[in-house]
Formats: C-alpha cells, structure tokens, sequence
C-alpha cells in the first residue's frame, strides 16, 4: 500500500483574502479597513466578514481566485501531476465543501471538459448548506474574543491596602 500524503493549501488565509477584498471597496470603507487594521484586528475581522457575507459566495469565488491565483495553480498542477500514477487518488475538502472545495472541484471539472450545467449540476449537491465557512469564521472570532475578554476580566482587578 502506497503512502499517504496530505497537502494543506490554504484559500481562506486573512493574507491572501484581505488585499484582494480591500482593492474592490470605495476609498472611504478601504480606509475604515486600513484604521481597524492599525487599532483593533476584531474590527478589522468583523468589517471583513461583513463585506464577504454581502458579496455572496460568488463574490468569496472571486476574491479565492484574485488573492490565491498561486496556490491554485499548485493545486491544480498537482493533481495533474497525479494522474500519472495509477494508483493515485484526491480528496478535495474544506469546512462544508462549498467554498473552496467547490470552487478546485469546478476548476477540475472544467479543465477536464465538463460543460458548465454539469458544473453547475454537481455544485447544486451542496444546496441546504446555507452557511460559508465564513460563518465558522465569525463564530471563532465570537469565541476569541469571549475567552480574552474573560482573560482580561480574570486578570483585571484592584489591590487596595489599608
């Protein structure tokens, strides 16, 4: 039996998603972006969640595709590098295998020659996962700062000496 490799390649990474969210915002909410950024990342955190809930999952496709054009490019190459080897298999997954999972799928799928309505078709199976994985998002945020404002809270208080 062959061994099994696992290859992490990250879609969603702050780093990659940001820039590319921040280059389609009018000046006035990049600027708002750019102060949270220096002053409070929970802000920062936030306004981005905010702005990627109202873009839909098309408009998360897109920023995927503008802030991680290489490491789709790798992925894809790789799995095309696989197809030389027999015994080779993929498994593409994410969070709930919409967001990024889907959109490798479709560019597998479309390389591959399938036709956008088999496309569509196949990405229709995720239908009743009403959530992005940017909705886990928002929850960890929720928890993080529950558990810091607790810390704080915790650590937080007066000595007075009479």
């Amino acid at each position: 039996m062959g061994k099994l490799v696992r290859y992490v390649v990250p879609l969603l990474e702050r780093d990659f998603i940001l820039p590319s969210l921040r280059k389609r915002l009018p000046l006035g909410l990049r600027l708002a972006f750019i102060w949270a950024g220096l002053t409070n990342s929970r802000r920062e955190q936030e306004l981005m969640v905010q702005e990627i809930n109202k873009i839909g999952l098309g408009g998360l496709n897109e920023l995927m595709l503008d802030g991680c054009g290489p490491e789709i490019l790798w992925s894809l190459q790789l799995m095309a590098s696989l197809r030389q080897v027999p015994s080779a298999g993929v498994a593409i997954q994410c969070r709930l295998g919409k967001d990024r999972t889907g959109l490798i799928s479709a560019l597998v799928k479309s390389t591959l020659g399938a036709s956008e309505e088999e496309i569509i078709a196949d990405y229709k199976l995720s239908e009743g996962i009403d959530e992005i994985a940017l909705g886990e998002l928002q929850q960890r945020m929720e928890v993080r700062h529950d558990c810091v404002h607790t810390h704080a809270h915790k650590h937080t208080h007066t000595h007075t000496h009479t």
